[in-house]
């Protein structure tokens, strides 16, 4: 895998993580508030607006939702779930994995989803 297949496959998977946050909602929103602002309550001293998130391609995460779904249950699964859904950073997503593979298995994790889109990609057309 080059450079550039690795962070285009990466953008894909990062775009992928922020498409399955925003379907739910916002962090530390309570549901009883959403339930009153649609009837018209307005908080009086409410945050400011926060910045608008980044634009996601609905179709390019939803071919990554269904490529990862057809992955088989394996580690490489759950780390593509930790590392970009829930944000794990730095070798947690990696735990129990010895350093010197590491890097062996972030690559496989990356063509195992990429050649599933590929085939998924290939099987919709």
């Amino acid at each position: 895998m080059t450079a550039d297949e690795r962070e285009t496959i990466v953008a894909r998977l990062e775009g992928w993580g922020r498409w399955l946050k925003m379907r739910s909602r916002p962090c530390g929103r309570s549901p009883l508030l959403a339930i009153m602002v649609s009837r018209g309550y307005v908080q009086e001293n409410a945050a400011p607006e926060a910045p608008a998130p980044r634009t996601v391609d609905e179709k390019e995460a939803a071919l990554i939702d269904a490529a990862w779904r057809t992955l088989p249950k394996c580690p490489e699964k759950a780390f593509l779930l930790e590392r970009y859904v829930y944000n794990r950073t730095g070798d947690r997503p990696l735990r129990g994995i010895p350093y010197r593979r590491r890097e062996e298995y972030r690559t496989r994790a990356y063509v195992m989803i990429d050649s599933a889109a590929r085939r998924l990609k290939k099987e919709g057309q």
